[in-house]
């Protein structure tokens, strides 16, 4: 199967994401009801898969602390953009189960995102 209907895929069968826009080094999307666009940066590992890096991290009443991934790499592109997907969606659904309304707040800039992916 073609790789970019396999990443396509990834996205729309998460319920929490939506405003899914292609972009030349990777995807721009929202949480579900919340207006902040979130970038998320594909780029090639260079000892083999991708890594990604996302202009966003999350942090609900639910958590600690913010959540933030090391530079998360897989095998492949649809793979790695679950795992990024999964790195906020299984906060953002923790929380709504627990009966909280999403808000934009949740939503904690990585400014060093883009920054990162560059050296990659």
């Amino acid at each position: 199967m073609d790789t970019r209907i396999e990443a396509d895929r990834v996205f729309e069968n998460n319920e929490y994401i939506e405003n899914i826009q292609k972009c030349h080094d990777g995807y721009l999307f929202n949480m579900k009801g919340l207006q902040t666009r979130i970038r998320l940066i594909l780029t090639v590992n260079p000892e083999g898969g991708y890594n990604y890096y996302m202009s966003h991290s999350i942090c609900t009443q639910t958590q600690r602390g913010n959540h933030l991934e090391d530079p998360a790499w897989a095998k492949d592109i649809p793979s790695t953009i679950q795992l990024a997907l999964d790195s906020l969606t299984f906060h953002f659904q923790e929380a709504v189960d627990r009966g909280y309304q999403p808000i934009e707040e949740w939503m904690i800039l990585n400014p060093w995102a883009e920054t990162m992916a560059k050296f990659f």
